[in-house]
């Protein structure tokens, strides 16, 4: 058998399974769903615990993420307002090298 859990999980549902069928041996086979059933309910537990606590890490994650680029974002403003200030011209260029907008100082200057 071979279910889509964690190995940790996996190892409980071995022996569960395994002792779901020997009582269900000595009670008769009439209570072998039910057996089953009491017995990898936990299992099944454990595994939407693993679950909630990755998609919590996920979006915990993805959070921190979205307030870094918040927070790069403010200073990259901060950044261009200051060498406006110090600076004659500011170009701003991309990764070829190609001017990305227009500079009135620029502009003024040629």
């Amino acid at each position: 058998l071979v279910f889509p859990i964690r190995n940790s999980a996996r190892m409980l549902v071995i022996p569960a399974l395994l002792v779901g069928q020997w009582v269900s041996f000595l009670m008769g086979h009439s209570a072998m769903p039910l057996i089953y059933l009491h017995l990898l309910l936990p299992v099944a537990a454990y595994g939407g615990l693993l679950q909630q606590a990755m998609s919590r890490e996920k979006w915990s994650s993805l959070q921190k993420l979205e307030r870094q680029s918040a927070s790069l974002q403010d200073h990259y403003a901060a950044a261009c307002s200051l060498l406006s200030r110090l600076c004659d011209c500011v170009l701003q260029v991309d990764e070829q090298m190609t001017i990305v907008d227009s500079n009135r100082n620029l502009e003024a200057m040629l």
